[in-house]
């Protein structure tokens, strides 16, 4: 439980230390190209969800956020096991912890003490330009991906493998013993 932990704190930690360096380092819409038309820093403010929706509703998007990260922070507490569950288990902390970062900027912006969750991470795609994310949004959305592959093509295993395990062991009866000898 305890490297569950340190995982998951590691990663609230460098999503916050990025917005922190962006956030000090960078001026709104200052632009630094990495990759010429692919990918691209830059500093915006977002006051909502996902592509902006949702906007100005930081508060209520702060409690979602709150909701979701103590769901989530059951579920892997419940069900976490690194032996036979570690893509499972690694796609709930990913998620927990773009989660919880991303819940710490709402709440920051709800208190004042920042403009609204600071995004970086620009990506164009052909002609299409992603909105702007950061490394929380990267954790949660890798997280989800991770949990439907697991779903998908590990869970019906894990199942079948612990059926399998449970089976009882049939003993060979008096008679069958009797007729070896």
């Amino acid at each position: 439980m305890v490297i569950l932990i340190i995982a998951t704190i590691g990663l609230i930690l460098i999503d916050q230390l990025s917005k922190l360096y962006f956030e000090l380092s960078y001026s709104v819409n200052d632009t630094t190209v990495l990759i010429k038309k692919f990918l691209y820093f830059t500093k915006t403010y977002n006051t909502g969800a996902a592509w902006s929706s949702f906007s100005d509703s930081t508060f209520f998007l702060a409690l979602l956020s709150l909701a979701a990260s103590v769901v989530i922070g059951m579920i892997l507490y419940k069900t976490y096991n690194l032996k036979t569950k570690k893509l499972y288990t690694s796609a709930l902390i990913l998620m927990l912890a773009g989660t919880a970062g991303n819940l710490i900027d709402r709440f920051m912006v709800t208190f004042k003490a920042r403009d609204g969750v600071v995004d970086f991470i620009g990506v164009y795609l052909g002609s299409y330009e992603f909105p702007v994310f950061n490394l929380a949004d990267s954790f949660l959305v890798v997280g989800v991906i991770l949990l439907f592959v697991d779903i998908l093509f590990f869970e019906d295993k894990r199942k079948q493998k612990a059926l399998n395990e449970a089976e009882p062991i049939e003993e060979e009866s008096s008679e069958e013993i009797d007729e070896d000898i």
